[in-house]
């Protein structure tokens, strides 16, 4: 596996793998403008045949961060693609400065809640009813 950072190039990719697997993914529109603030980074892993399948996203303003998506596809779970994008963002979420990092989760998903949890992130609250079906979301924070 390689993990390398992506540009708005990548965008259209990122944007047919959310359409294809990921509701809650961002569209290519939202993509492209995020990617035209300067403080949206995304890190993309790839497999040995150089195949897209996984990614994590974050904004960063100032010394706080918020991580938007990680996703991993399916066929591609159970690999730790997903703790080792953590662990790459983070590391260079610190290297822009940032000394806090919030990302939400929905709360009927325990394995990207133990993921946060393993490297550190703390529950600060949950918003009743965020998403569109209804369930809660969970907000995490992280001190770096």
């Amino acid at each position: 596996m390689t993990i390398k950072p992506l540009t708005e190039a990548f965008a259209e990719k990122i944007a047919e793998v959310n359409e294809k697997y990921f509701p809650d993914g961002w569209n290519l529109n939202v993509l492209k403008e995020s990617f035209n603030s300067g403080r949206f980074f995304v890190f993309g892993a790839f497999n040995e045949k150089e195949e897209f399948v996984a990614y994590i996203s974050y904004s960063v303003a100032a010394d706080s961060a918020d991580i938007e998506d990680v996703f991993v596809i399916p066929d591609e779970r159970g690999k730790k693609i997903s703790s080792s994008l953590a662990e790459y963002a983070l590391i260079d979420l610190k290297g822009k400065g940032v000394r806090e990092v919030f990302l939400e989760v929905r709360e009927k998903n325990p394995v990207a809640r133990s993921l946060y949890e393993k490297f550190g992130f703390n529950i600060v609250s949950v918003r009743k009813k965020y998403y569109n079906d209804g369930e809660n979301a969970v907000i995490y924070k992280k001190e770096l």
